[in-house]
């Protein structure tokens, strides 16, 4: 009890710094009440904060106190049975009368009083967030260990802790991946007879799933350790998800949980985890170097970036579904959109201060981006599409953005970013919306005199094969907050 009780204090000490920070008051029967004493009218970007902040505080109060009732329940019961002098047994064996000393000896088998379980799927990342903090450095080290897949992807969780949960399930799951793909070659081997051949296709059609998410268990584990086999300290396994057709995943370069810039980047047509995802980290990093090196030249060395490749849905295939038209109507992005929020809230959710939270969007992942920003209210501050067929509006003030802070990169003979214009599935073609800045794709000499190199065609923006492209000077500045607006020409 006294070691659990450790989280639901640290969860009331955190309820009562993030009230304090943004003038909200926490009563002592837990509700949460509006402290804000400004005379001036609060802005309506202000108002969607304020409400996001006091729906969050609900949530964690919420946790806090169903974490307090569990402890208060168990350590009931077992008072009232060492009360009635029962024989108390903690490993189904023990015979001894129910005296101080066994009880101790019982606790020393127990460890622990039972953990209360997580939220249920689905749930708000604020109610993952405040369940996590109200249980003790022992207990989450135990979920960790013993259930690391109620952890690795639950939005709300820190990424530090989702990180060592989900390297502990690549191994797993590469133990469990096995095992199916050798019943089923055993099932193969066994065929005949009439029929056999729809069973053969059904059967290697499964094989070919497996394998695939075998390879990327192989592609992550290559990202997550360097070539000597050890943890790369500045990764960090965000989440890693086998269900579906293909494995999904986010990567990030740094540390999420103390950042104080964060972008999330989310690629799309063709991405995969075992096929891509390692270039995409290494383009992430890249641009994490870049962002952080602008940082300097700003004299703000004091302050960091992180990056992450969210993979969390499956982007369309052209192998797949064969023609454009079909990748531009398809609905995978309202799918991966609703997810792409959770995690973006999920960034916040986890830490005491939000940090400046940029989102990335690439081809068909600016859609799935566009759709989570119209959709959803997230904490996203700043929001950057390149090689976009449309982000699913017809105007930015339809996104959950602060006035100006949404940038578009179209690069020259790039034909997917003019999907919009010929076929309007997904809105305008996003370089036309208002109170939006085009961002120049063209060769650029920075403002400190760093000469950057121009993107052609689809997929340029974030690979300059050791060149500094102008998109991810541009995508750096807009990360640090500081946007170059020269690179916008009707700026």
């Amino acid at each position: 009890m006294a070691d659990a009780v450790t989280g639901v204090g640290n969860a009331v000490r955190e309820i009562e710094s993030l009230a304090a920070a943004h003038q909200f008051l926490v009563t002592e029967g837990g509700d949460v009440l509006e402290a804000y004493c400004g005379t001036e009218p609060v802005a309506e970007e202000v108002r969607v904060e304020r409400d996001r902040i006091r729906a969050e505080l609900v949530d964690r109060v919420e946790q806090c106190l169903r974490q307090a009732d569990d402890l208060d329940a168990d350590l009931a019961g077992v008072l009232r049975t060492a009360a009635a002098g029962e024989t108390v047994s903690a490993d189904g064996e023990s015979t001894e009368p129910s005296s101080l000393g066994a009880w101790a000896n019982t606790g020393e088998l127990a460890g622990s009083l039972s953990i209360v379980a997580p939220p249920p799927p689905g749930a708000a990342p604020t109610d993952n967030a405040g369940w996590w903090a109200a249980l003790s450095p022992a207990q989450r080290a135990k979920l960790i260990e013993t259930n690391p897949e109620l952890v690795g992807n639950r939005d709300g969780v820190p990424a530090e802790d989702r990180s060592r949960a989900n390297l502990r399930l690549v191994g797993e799951q590469r133990v469990d991946l096995n095992q199916r793909a050798e019943t089923i070659r055993d099932q193969l081997a066994g065929l005949g007879g009439p029929g056999s051949r729809l069973d053969e296709s059904i059967l290697r059609g499964e094989l070919d799933r497996i394998e695939a998410k075998l390879r990327s268990l192989t592609a992550v584990d290559e990202i997550m350790h360097d070539r000597h086999g050890n943890p790369d300290p500045d990764k960090q396994l965000m989440s890693l998800d086998l269900t579906g057709d293909k494995a999904k995943a986010a990567i990030a370069n740094g540390d999420v949980d103390t950042a104080d810039h964060v972008a999330v980047f989310t690629p799309g047509m063709n991405a995969t985890v075992d096929g891509s995802l390692g270039g995409y980290v290494r383009d992430t990093a890249e641009l994490q170097r870049h962002a952080q090196v602008e940082l300097l030249k700003q004299e703000r060395g004091d302050e960091s970036v992180a990056t992450v490749t969210w993979l969390g849905y499956e982007p369309p295939q052209t192998g797949q579904s064969g023609t454009w038209s079909d990748i531009v109507t398809g609905s995978e992005a309202e799918d991966g959109g609703e997810k792409l929020a959770r995690f973006y809230n999920g960034i916040d959710a986890a830490r005491s201060t939000d940090p400046h939270l940029t989102a990335l969007g690439h081809s068909y992942g600016s859609l799935t981006t566009g759709d989570a920003l119209n959709n959803h209210v997230t904490g996203v501050d700043e929001a950057g599409f390149f090689g976009s067929p449309g982000i699913g509006v017809d105007s930015t003030d339809e996104l959950n953005l602060p006035e100006g802070h949404a940038y578009v990169w179209e690069a020259r003979d790039d034909p997917v970013a003019d999907i919009g214009n010929m076929t309007g599935h997904h809105g305008l073609d996003p370089a036309g919306l208002n109170d939006v800045h085009h961002m120049s794709t063209e060769e650029y000499r920075t403002p400190s005199g760093d000469r950057t190199v121009a993107s052609t065609g689809h997929s340029e923006y974030l690979t300059g094969d050791g060149q500094y492209q102008t998109s991810e000077y541009g995508m750096s500045r807009v990360i640090i907050g500081s946007p170059d607006l020269r690179l916008n020409p009707a700026g």
